[in-house]
């Protein structure tokens, strides 16, 4: 609670902290992880990816308890994800939009976990190459690591900005 009415800055470099140390415990697992295949190593992904989302949001002051909360940490996840700008930024309106209606939930939500999941199996299948798929899913794990803690980082400081009266919106 403290936190939601702290400096900007304190609650950037505390969740840089955070980050630094997901990033690098993600890869570390990662190896642990994906000599079990795909099956043990997309979900143990998606835990520390969501893990570390829910992590930086809590430097910026929010608690991130309640369903709609949850759905928050999840299209982040999928922000990240996404290469096309159009696509992030339509997500990010529709994230927007809720969290400023005090939703209960986001539209698509359920979509949004099924087209993430898939698209982690899909990077996994390079996994099978021997040698090749395990220097991949090591820069895959790296990289994707780095795009979750970006996002998340970038979106929890728009809301700071925006729930502490700096901002109405950030294009």
């Amino acid at each position: 609670t403290e936190l939601s009415t702290a400096p900007l800055s304190f609650c950037d470099r505390l969740a840089a902290g955070f980050s630094a140390r997901a990033e690098r415990f993600a890869v570390v697992e990662s190896a642990a992880f994906s000599l079990g295949g795909p099956l043990f190593h997309v979900p143990q992904q998606l835990i520390a990816a969501l893990r570390s989302i829910a992590r930086i949001g809590h430097c910026y002051g929010y608690r991130l308890d309640s369903p709609a909360d949850h759905a928050v940490v999840i299209d982040i996840l999928e922000i990240s994800m996404l290469q096309d700008p159009a696509e992030r930024q339509d997500v990010l309106r529709r994230l927007h939009q809720a969290i400023d209606s005090h939703a209960e939930s986001i539209e698509g939500e359920q979509e949004l976990i099924e087209r993430t999941s898939r698209n982690m199996l899909a990077e996994e299948a390079l996994d099978f190459i021997p040698v090749v798929g395990s220097a991949v899913s090591f820069l895959f794990d790296s990289t994707f690591m780095h795009s979750v803690d970006e996002t998340a980082r970038r979106i929890f400081q728009e809301r700071w900005l925006r729930d502490n009266g700096r901002v109405e919106g950030i294009e």
